[in-house]
């Protein structure tokens, strides 16, 4: 998937990074030294066993 980056968020070990998928979009984790910076394009690779889901309404886990 490629998408666009919304916001980057240095958290430290990792950045949070909001990316854009057309109506929709995802919040990763990411490796600082991936240097992503807002406007750019990024391709996703999702792995389904680190992947959380919120409700958006309520902001809690479905999974939890």
């Amino acid at each position: 998937m490629r998408g666009e980056a919304l916001a980057v968020e240095p958290l430290g070990r990792d950045d949070l990074i909001e990316v854009g998928l057309g109506d929709a979009y995802l919040r990763i984790l990411a490796d600082p030294d991936l240097n992503v910076k807002i406007r750019d394009t990024v391709t996703l690779q999702i792995n389904t066993r680190k992947t959380q889901f919120f409700d958006p309404k309520t902001e809690l886990s479905l999974l939890w």
